[in-house]
């Protein structure tokens, strides 16, 4: 079998603060409107109008090629069925940052440790992106 995931793809209201936050947030580039002309050209994509289309960000090449934010009618009402899990160094220090870019804390997971609870630093927090949908941070 050979299947290639090639993106992942996040309905939301507003595709382009979509795409800056989470360009912002994982040091990524928003790709340009340029691509997607090519690859709607070659019948690669097919969209109803330029304000339909998903922004696009590229990812380095280690990593998902592309993560597309899909313009979409209807606003999110439930909790996502799939989320993003990102590792960091210095979790304090980023959360902020995640915050000063628009993202809001939900709350403090704890990890369990030997059995046991560990309520220290080596927890993760959920988060929401401005958009509402949840992401896990540790």
């Amino acid at each position: 079998m050979s299947i290639v995931m090639t993106a992942i793809t996040i309905d939301c209201a507003d595709p382009r603060t979509q795409a800056e936050f989470w360009s912002a947030a994982l040091g990524w580039e928003i790709e340009s409107v340029e691509v997607w002309d090519a690859e709607i050209s070659r019948g690669e994509k097919v969209v109803q109008s330029r304000e339909s289309w998903s922004n696009i960000i590229s990812a380095a090449p280690n990593a998902p090629k592309r993560i597309n934010f899909a313009k979409v009618p209807e606003g999110k009402t439930v909790k996502n069925r799939l989320h993003f899990d990102l590792k960091v160094d210095d979790l304090d220090t980023e959360v902020s940052r995640l915050v000063e870019l628009g993202a809001s804390i939900v709350e403090r997971r704890a990890r369990a440790v030997d059995g046991r609870i560990d309520q220290g630093q080596d927890g993760w927090l959920v988060m929401k992106d401005p958009e509402g949908n949840e992401f896990c941070i540790g």
